[in-house]
């Protein structure tokens, strides 16, 4: 057969599925396995949009629609961050796409191969994909645990300084994988450090409505930052695949509507439609409150059972529904322990160095599924690392 690219290399998968494919693996074999690893709200059922979208489907738009997002829905999103922000957005100022294909075309739009990215450690692993992909250089800012897994924003102003080729920033809060909210002080001083210094900068806020404490105080708004966001997790709608960025850069807007329009024309006209109604509605933050209300009895759980595993620790997470916990009291890299309780446990987790080096020693466990899953799910790990420790 004819070679691949040496570009095609750039394509990689989300870690979380490689360890997916291997739990599908031991299904396939007549194993049952208890899946911790994905980040899917399939233990959650939002009764909107599964009433809008039985509705919709009656007669079901499945035309073309325009490249940046249905007009309904562009101009939801912007009313709900001229809300949140308290400066105007209009439905030009906003682009609908699935917000994992965002990451990249932002970096794709913002950045040129080699030019250098500021990205969280831990972080994400679509940032760091997207920005191989881009053909740019990753440069990596600590999350430090001893300070709640916060970032050090003298740390971050160092490595601009030292670095002329850093063209753009992600900053993540709440972030995913740890389920911690970034200190208020430390995320306006990054918003101010990009600003300041002519960086590109998105903040991922996919998570701003699953804060078990509430909702996150309202930081002043910069110019230079773009705003992602995602129904996918506080309206447990992956499925729908609509996410949004938002910039009062018009002409930033206009290229990411492009890229959309390059590679997949549009989006489903019909997901659209149900997102937009859901938005739209009054209570639509009703449904995010039950499902943080729920988490957070779900992290109490994971505490009872994590309680007297002795070496195993974690920092106690504010949002999401994730934790992130450290096993390196067993002596095994995190990749070695996600498939070694695969294997022996039949327990599905995803492997911490999937996350940056600053993971390594770590993995990400959700809460998302089955709670009567998360509790045996849960039990196993813990004997697991009994039998290690």
């Amino acid at each position: 057969m004819p070679a691949l690219s040496q570009r095609s290399q750039a394509f990689q998968p989300q870690p979380m599925f490689e360890i997916l494919a291997a739990a599908q693996d031991l299904e396939a074999q007549g194993h049952p396995v208890l899946h911790l690893e994905i980040g899917d709200t399939k233990g959650f059922t939002n009764p909107h949009i599964v009433s809008t979208l039985q509705e919709l489907s009656q007669n079901p738009s499945l035309g073309y629609i325009a490249s940046g997002g249905m007009p309904e829905i562009r101009g939801a999103f912007a009313r709900q961050y001229t809300q949140e922000k308290g400066v105007t957005f209009g439905a030009d100022n906003v682009v609908v796409a699935p917000a994992n294909a965002l990451i990249s075309q932002y970096l794709g739009v913002t950045c040129d191969p080699g030019d250098a990215v500021l990205l969280p450690d831990p972080g994400f692993p679509t940032y760091f994909l997207a920005a191989r992909y881009n053909g740019l250089r990753i440069v990596t800012y600590p999350l430090d645990p001893e300070t709640g897994w916060n970032p050090d924003p003298a740390q971050v102003e160092r490595l601009i300084s030292e670095d002329p080729g850093i063209r753009a920033m992600i900053v993540n809060s709440p972030s995913n994988p740890l389920g911690t909210v970034m200190d208020p002080e430390r995320l306006d001083a990054l918003l101010d450090i990009a600003e300041r210094n002519g960086l590109h900068c998105l903040l991922d806020e996919t998570y701003k409505n699953l804060v078990f404490a509430g909702d996150l105080e309202p930081l002043p708004h910069r110019s230079s930052t773009t705003y992602l966001y995602s129904l996918s997790k506080d309206a447990a709608a992956p499925g729908l695949r609509v996410g949004c960025a938002v910039s009062q850069d018009t002409g930033l807007i206009a290229k990411l509507v492009d890229y959309s329009s390059l590679f997949f024309s549009c989006g489903p006209g019909l997901m659209q439609q149900v997102a937009a109604s859901y938005i739209s509605r009054p209570d639509a933050l009703a449904f995010a409150r039950e499902i943080r209300t729920e988490t957070s009895s779900r992290v109490a759980l994971v505490e009872k059972i994590l309680g007297d595993v002795d070496g195993l620790s974690y920092i106690r997470p504010s949002a999401t529904f994730f934790v992130f916990l450290n096993i390196s009291c067993t002596g095994l890299d995190s990749r070695a322990f996600a498939y070694e309780l695969l294997r022996e446990r039949h327990v599905c987790v995803c492997p911490g160095d999937s996350f940056g080096q600053q993971g390594e020693g770590h993995v990400r466990v959700t809460l998302t599924g089955d709670r009567q899953e998360l509790e045996e799910g849960m039990r196993r790990l813990a004997d697991f690392v009994r039998a290690r420790s």
